[in-house]
C-alpha cells in the first residue's frame, strides 16, 4: 500500500519475525509507516519525536522490553508507548502500565483493536495545540454539523483576522481556540488565554494592556501584559460579555489603529497577537445594546463560529470517548479500557448540558471504578446510569413507528411546535425543552426554512429532507 512520507511513523520492536510482518502489514494498512527493529538498542537509536507510537515486545534478544520502554519514556514522554508480550501476567501488566505504557496486547494479537488504540493514541497525542477540533487530528466527525463546522475551523485557521467563538459552557471553546492558533501560520508563537473576571476595569487594563507604573497604578511598574506576552501568537480573550465599557472601547481602538498603550502611558505599542474572543451561547442575544459596544461586536464577528452543543451531535460520541479515554488513560498510566454495549448507549442518549467538559469528567470517574478493563452501564455517573433504570430501550433505533420513522417524527414535532408558537422561535424551545441555537439546528437539518412561509399543511405533508 502506497503512503504520504509525511504518514505518523509507528516504531515496531520486536525479534519474532512472523509477528513484526503482520504488524507492519496492519499499519502501512491504517496509514502509518511501520519502521521495524528486532532489538531494542537499534530502535532505541531512531527514537525521537517525529515517532508517533512504540509498539515493544518485553522479551528482546539485547534489552529487557520494559528497559527500552522506561527509556524511550526518558528521552520522550509524550510518544505513546504499547507493550507486546506473550504471558498474561498481573505484575508485568502493572509495570508498563506504571513505567509509561498506555496498553499492553497479548499474543495472539487482536489487530483491529491493536490499530483503534494507536490511531485514538496518535490522534490525541501527536503534537501541540492536538484535539477534537483540529483538522489534522485524524478524527471523521459522524455529524454534519460538525463536518461542516470543521470546514469554518480550517478556514479561520488560514487568516489573523479578529474572530469570535461563541458556545454553551464546556462545548470547548478554549480547545477550539487552540486548534485555530496551532493550524494557523502563528504556530510557533505563543497561546496565551485570559478570562475575563469580577475585577475593576483598572485591573482588567494591566492584565491585558500591561503597566508602566505610575500614581495611578504604583505597585504594578513595568507589568507586560497579555497582549504584549502573545506577540506572533494568539491571545484568547474568553467571557467577554464580562468586559466594561471602557476596555470595550479600548479594544475598539486597538483593532482599529493595530496599536495600544499600557494602562498610565500615552507610548504606542504595535499589536502583533492576533485577538480571538470567546463569548457564551446567547451572546449577543442576552446584552442589552446599551451595554455591549456594537462597534465592537461588528469588529470581532466576521468570523464568527458558533460550537454546536454535544446533545445536537450525539452521532460524536463514540468518537469523543476515544479522544478522552486516551488522554485520560495516558495521563494516568492506566490502560486503555473498552465500552459495553450498554454504556455507550446511555451516554449517546444522555443530553449532556455541561457538553464535552461534563463527557470527560463522566469518563475520568467511570475509567477510575471500572473493572477487568470494560466500563459497564453502572461506572457511569448517577445522572447517565439511570436511564438504564427507566426500563427504556436506548440501543440505536433503526425501525419504523406507526410507519414512520424517528427522523420523521421529529420533524414533525417541531413542525408542530412551531405552528402552535406562530413561529416564535424562543417559544418554540421553552415548549420543546431545548436551546434556541437547537432550534436552528434542527430546522437546517430537518430543512425546514427559517423563513418559511409554507402553509401548515403542506409542511406536514412533506417528507423529512436531509441536509448535506
Amino acid at each position: 500500500m502506497r503512503f504520504s512520507p509525511t504518514a505518523p511513523r509507528v516504531l515496531v520492536i520486536e525479534d519474532d519475525e512472523i509477528v513484526a510482518s503482520l504488524i507492519a502489514h496492519e499499519c502501512r494498512k491504517s496509514g502509518f509507516q511501520a519502521l521495524v527493529f528486532d532489538q531494542g538498542r537499534k530502535a532505541l537509536l531512531q527514537a525521537s519525536k517525529e515517532v508517533a507510537a512504540v509498539l515493544i515486545d518485553l522479551t528482546l534478544p539485547d534489552l529487557s522490553g520494559m528497559d527500552v520502554l522506561r527509556e524511550i519514556k526518558r528521552q520522550h514522554p509524550t510518544i505513546p508507548c504499547f507493550i507486546i508480550t506473550a504471558s498474561d501476567t498481573a505484575s508485568s501488566a502493572v509495570e508498563a502500565l506504571k513505567s509509561g505504557a498506555i496498553d499492553y496486547f497479548i499474543k495472539p494479537i487482536n489487530m483491529t483493536r491493536l490499530m483503534e488504540s494507536i490511531k485514538s493514541a496518535v490522534a490525541s497525542f501527536s503534537g501541540p495545540g492536538r484535539s477534537a477540533f483540529s483538522s489534522s487530528s485524524g478524527y471523521h466527525w459522524k455529524s454534519t454539523l460538525m463536518t461542516n463546522f470543521q470546514r469554518l475551523v480550517s478556514k479561520a485557521s488560514r487568516t489573523s483576522s479578529p474572530a469570535q467563538i461563541v458556545g454553551e459552557s464546556g462545548t470547548g471553546k478554549v480547545e477550539l481556540a487552540s486548534s485555530i492558533h496551532f493550524g494557523s501560520s502563528r504556530r510557533d508563537g505563543p497561546f496565551l488565554v485570559y478570562n475575563v473576571s469580577t475585577d475593576s476595569a483598572q485591573q482588567i487594563e494591566i492584565d491585558l494592556f500591561g503597566s508602566d507604573g505610575g500614581v495611578s497604578a504604583p505597585m504594578r511598574s513595568n507589568v507586560r501584559g497579555k497582549m504584549e506576552a502573545a506577540a506572533k501568537g494568539t491571545l484568547f480573550i474568553n467571557e467577554i460579555e464580562k468586559l466594561p465599557a471602557s476596555v470595550q472601547w479600548k479594544l475598539v481602538e486597538i483593532l482599529d489603529t493595530g496599536t495600544f498603550s499600557r494602562f498610565g502611558c500615552e507610548v504606542k505599542r504595535r499589536l502583533e497577537a492576533r485577538l480571538v474572543f470567546g463569548a457564551s451561547e446567547t451572546f449577543p442575544e442576552n446584552q442589552e445594546s446599551s451595554v455591549f459596544n456594537a462597534e465592537l461586536l461588528s469588529r470581532i464577528s466576521a468570523i464568527t463560529l458558533r460550537i454546536p452543543a454535544l446533545r445536537d451531535r450525539s452521532e460524536d460520541i463514540p468518537m469523543l470517548c476515544e479522544h478522552y479515554i486516551t488522554q485520560i488513560c495516558i495521563a494516568n498510566c492506566r490502560r486503555r479500557p473498552e465500552i459495553s454495549a450498554d454504556a455507550m448507549n446511555l451516554l449517546v442518549a444522555y443530553r449532556w448540558p455541561g457538553n464535552l467538559v461534563e463527557l470527560k469528567s463522566a469518563l475520568e470517574r467511570a475509567i477510575a471504578v471500572a473493572e477487568n478493563d470494560m466500563i459497564d452501564a453502572r461506572d457511569l455517573p448517577g445522572a447517565i446510569a439511570r436511564l438504564g433504570q427507566d426500563g427504556m430501550d436506548y440501543s440505536p433505533v433503526t425501525q419504523d413507528i406507526g410507519g414512520r420513522t424517528i427522523n420523521e417524527l421529529e420533524r414533525l414535532s417541531l413542525i408542530e411546535a412551531l405552528e402552535a408558537c406562530n413561529d416564535n422561535r424562543r417559544k418554540v424551545a421553552d415548549r420543546l425543552g431545548v436551546s434556541l441555537r437547537t432550534v436552528y439546528n434542527l430546522m437546517d437539518r430537518h430543512g425546514v426554512s427559517r423563513d418559511r412561509r409554507s402553509s401548515p399543511s403542506t409542511l406536514k405533508n412533506e417528507g423529512p429532507q436531509d441536509v448535506a
